[in-house]
C-alpha cells in the first residue's frame, strides 16, 4: 500500500510539474510602462485584493520611477457577463489603459455546480453540458474583449487559480471541477492573440503536488478549495511578475577588498571606497526598494523561493583574509560573515538591519491602507450588485434604504450590518477615491533612494549596534 501512494504521489507531482513547464511557455506579458494604469476584473479571488497587491509592490519598490497604478474591479461570485455589464460604470471607471482579467472559476462551474462536477464517472449529459458550459465563457470572453478592444484598452488574460481537487480535507470535494477550469483556460490560449496572457493553475497544482506530497492536508487554494491564502496569491502574483521577465534583482555590488576598488554594480551607484587591511567601506546609493518581509512574505517562502526569485539585493566581497566579518549598514550591525561568504554575496534584501528593508516595511503599511480603502469601494459595487435597475446615487441609496428597512423587519443581522455600512460609505466614496490617490502618490515619495554607508571589518573590532537578523 505505501508503495502504491508513493508511486501515486510522483505521478501527481510529475504530471504537474510537466503541464506547468507546457503552460509556462505560453506565459508573456509586456512590462508595465510608465503612467500605466491597470484595472483587475475578475471575481473574489480578485475582490479580496491581494495577489493583484503584492503585484503592485513589486512595481512600486522596484520601479517608482514609473508611476505604475492599480485598481482592483472583482466582485464576490462573478462571471464574465458580470464583468460586461459593469464595465462602463465600474471597471472603466477610472479610464485604465490595461485590465487584467481573472474570471472562470464561477463560469466554469467548479466553485458551485453539483450538476456539473462532484461526481467520479460523469454520463455523456454531464460531458455534454461541460462543453456547452465551456463555450458559453469563450462565447462571453470574445464579447468582453472585443468591447476593450473597441475602446484601445490592452487585455491581459489569467488562466483562474485551481479548484483544489486533491487536499485530503473534509470540506466538500466537487470532483473533476479543475478540468472545468482547466478546459476555460484551454480557451483563453487560442483567444490571447497580441494580448498578454499568464496562467495560473498549473503552478498551483505544482506547489500543491509538491507540498500535499508530504502533508496531504495542505491545501495553495485555501480550506474551502477555491479562496487561497496569501501563500496561493503570491504564487500567483510570482507567475504573473515571472510572465512580465520581473528580475529578482533589487541591486548588486561587486567590491575587490585587497585592491580597494568596485568590480561592479548594478541599479545603484558605488562612491567613496576606502580598503584597508580587513576593512572595507562605501557609499552605497540603491534605485529600487527590497520587498518588504511580512507576514504574509514569510508564510508564501515556507512554499516558494520567493526571496530568491524576486527578493536579491546582492553585497559581493572579494579579497578578504579568511575570518568572520562584521556587516554594519549606517552604523547598524547587520549580522557577521566569513570571508567565503561575502566572496560569494550575500542577500541583504531581507535583513532588518537594511534600511531600505526598513523604508519597505513603511512603503508596505501604506499599501496595506491603500488596499483597505480599495476594500470600502469593492463592497460599495458589491452592495449594488443586489440593486438591479438603479442608476444614480440618489436612487441607489433609496433602494438600499428600503432593502434595510426589510431587513430590520425580518431582524436580519446580517444584512443590517451590511446595508448601514453600505449607506455609511456611499456618500463618502468621492472622498474615498481621493484618499487612495493621494496613498499612491504617498506609496511613490517613500520609496525615493536613500544613500547608505556600507562598512565591513573583522568581527570584534567595533561594537557597532545590535539587530535582529532574521533571513527567510
Amino acid at each position: 500500500m505505501r508503495i502504491e501512494v508513493m508511486i501515486k504521489n510522483i505521478l501527481h507531482i510529475a504530471f504537474a510539474f510537466a503541464a506547468h513547464a507546457a503552460m509556462a511557455a505560453d506565459s508573456s506579458i509586456p512590462p508595465f510602462a510608465k503612467g500605466d494604469l491597470v484595472a483587475f476584473a475578475g471575481d473574489s479571488i480578485t475582490s479580496g485584493g491581494t495577489y493583484h497587491k503584492y503585484i503592485f509592490t513589486y512595481w512600486a519598490t522596484r520601479h517608482p520611477e514609473l508611476g505604475v497604478r492599480f485598481r482592483n474591479k472583482g466582485i464576490f461570485s462573478d462571471f464574465v457577463h458580470g464583468g460586461i455589464g459593469r464595465l462602463e460604470r465600474d471597471i472603466l471607471k477610472e479610464k485604465p489603459n490595461k485590465v487584467a482579467i481573472n474570471f472562470g472559476m464561477n463560469d466554469s462551474g467548479a466553485s458551485y455546480r453539483k450538476d456539473l462536477f462532484g461526481m467520479s464517472e460523469p454520463d455523456e449529459t454531464v460531458l455534454q453540458k461541460r462543453r456547452e458550459t465551456v463555450a458559453n465563457y469563450r462565447a462571453n470572453m470574445e464579447k468582453l474583449l472585443a468591447l476593450l478592444n473597441e475602446r484601445g484598452i490592452v487585455p491581459i488574460l489569467i488562466g483562474p487559480s485551481i479548484y483544489d481537487n486533491t487536499m485530503k480535507s473534509e470540506a466538500a470535494n466537487n470532483l473533476g471541477a479543475n478540468s472545468g477550469i482547466q478546459a476555460c483556460i484551454e480557451e483563453l490560449k487560442t483567444l490571447k492573440n497580441e494580448a498578454g496572457f499568464v496562467d495560473f493553475n498549473a503552478p498551483m497544482l505544482e506547489v500543491n503536488a509538491r507540498m500535499q506530497a508530504k502533508d496531504p492536508a495542505f491545501g495553495i487554494a485555501g480550506g474551502d478549495r477555491v479562496h487561497p491564502g496569501p501563500e496561493g496569491h503570491w504564487v500567483m502574483a510570482c507567475e504573473f511578475l515571472k510572465a512580465q521577465n520581473a528580475s529578482p534583482i533589487v541591486a548588486s555590488v561587486k567590491v575587490d577588498a585587497a585592491k580597494g576598488s568596485v568590480l561592479d554594480n548594478a541599479n545603484c551607484a558605488v562612491g567613496a571606497l576606502q580598503a584597508a587591511e580587513g576593512k572595507v567601506s562605501f557609499d552605497y546609493l540603491p534605485r529600487s526598494l527590497p520587498l518588504p518581509v511580512n507576514d504574509e512574505y514569510r508564510r508564501a517562502e515556507k512554499v516558494i523561493p520567493l526571496t530568491e526569485s524576486l527578493n536579491r539585493e546582492m553585497l559581493t566581497v572579494q579579497g578578504f583574509a579568511r575570518g568572520r566579518y562584521a556587516l554594519l549598514l549606517d552604523g547598524q550591525n547587520a549580522g557577521e560573515f566569513t570571508a567565503e561568504g561575502l566572496a560569494a554575496g550575500v542577500n541583504i534584501a531581507t535583513l532588518d538591519a537594511n534600511p531600505g528593508q526598513r523604508r519597505a516595511k513603511a512603503v508596505d503599511a501604506l499599501i496595506q491602507e491603500r488596499a483597505g480603502q480599495e476594500g470600502r469601494i469593492r463592497q460599495l459595487r458589491q452592495m449594488e450588485c443586489g440593486l438591479p435597475g438603479q442608476k444614480t446615487r440618489g436612487e441607489i441609496a433609496a433602494a438600499a434604504s428600503a432593502q434595510l428597512d426589510e431587513a430590520k423587519k425580518q431582524d436580519n443581522k446580517i444584512m443590517i450590518g451590511r446595508l448601514a455600512k453600505f449607506l455609511e460609505d456611499l456618500p463618502q466614496e468621492d472622498s474615498i477615491d481621493q484618499s487612495i490617490l493621494d496613498l499612491e502618490q504617498r506609496i511613490f515619495a517613500a520609496t525615493k533612494p536613500e544613500q547608505i554607508k556600507v562598512s565591513l571589518e573583522l568581527a570584534g573590532s567595533t561594537p557597532g549596534q545590535s539587530a535582529k537578523n532574521p533571513t527567510p
